[in-house]
């Protein structure tokens, strides 16, 4: 792992050394062309606590709101898991206290719904 962070900071320095000499504002324009490529960019995160029926305990993860569909992201690392887009949505909204989402699952050959829940943490 140690290994794995110098590398990154290695690259990180060249890349910082490649921009000397830029105007903060080209700079700027330099770090949106890279950061719109990535395709969460945009999305509103939030923390939350996924269950479903299939699995008896909750799990952290990200819920990522894209303009691409709803991403579910493993909490320490922001890995995708999945991405339901906007049209295999059913229905979405308050249930409880907590957030549900229903979604078409494209998974499997016959067409059935899932329904997930979301629990956030309470506003202080």
């Amino acid at each position: 792992m140690l290994h794995v962070k110098r590398q990154l900071y290695q690259r990180l320095s060249t890349k910082w050394m490649a921009l000397r000499g830029h105007t903060a504002v080209d700079c700027v324009r330099i770090y949106l062309a890279v950061v719109r490529k990535w395709p969460l960019f945009g999305a509103k995160l939030f923390s939350a606590k996924l269950l479903t029926a299939s699995t008896p305990e909750s799990r952290l993860i990200w819920l990522a709101i894209s303009e691409n569909g709803i991403n579910i992201l493993e909490y320490d690392c922001m890995r995708l898991i999945l991405t339901y887009l906007y049209k295999n949505l059913v229905t979405f909204g308050g249930y409880q206290e907590d957030f549900m989402l229903v979604v078409n699952n494209m998974s499997t050959e016959e067409k059935h719904t899932e329904k997930l829940l979301f629990t956030f943490a309470k506003p202080k």
